[in-house]
């Protein structure tokens, strides 16, 4: 449970800190990329690889999501941006 109440006070300060940000949306998508890179530089994934699915997305992607969400899907996802798409 402690570690489910920490996570929702870390959400909650990040939350808030993007709203009082206000109009700075490179920077808030600034921040998101650096702390999801900062995670997953813990799974040894090189940033070559992220950065490609990564430029497919757009800011609104990295507005959406948690940092831990954006690592995870780019986990799942990486090896997948370079695969050839279905004719």
């Amino acid at each position: 449970m402690e570690c489910l109440e920490s996570q929702l006070l870390e959400d909650l300060f990040w939350s808030t800190r993007r709203y009082m940000m206000g109009g700075k949306i490179a920077d808030q998508v600034g921040e998101m990329r650096q702390r999801s890179m900062e995670m997953l530089s813990l799974y040894a994934i090189a940033p070559e690889v992220y950065e490609l699915l990564w430029a497919q997305l757009d800011a609104d992607y990295f507005l959406r999501h948690e940092p831990h969400e954006i690592a995870w899907h780019a986990r799942q996802l990486a090896h997948r941006s370079t695969a050839p798409r279905p004719s």
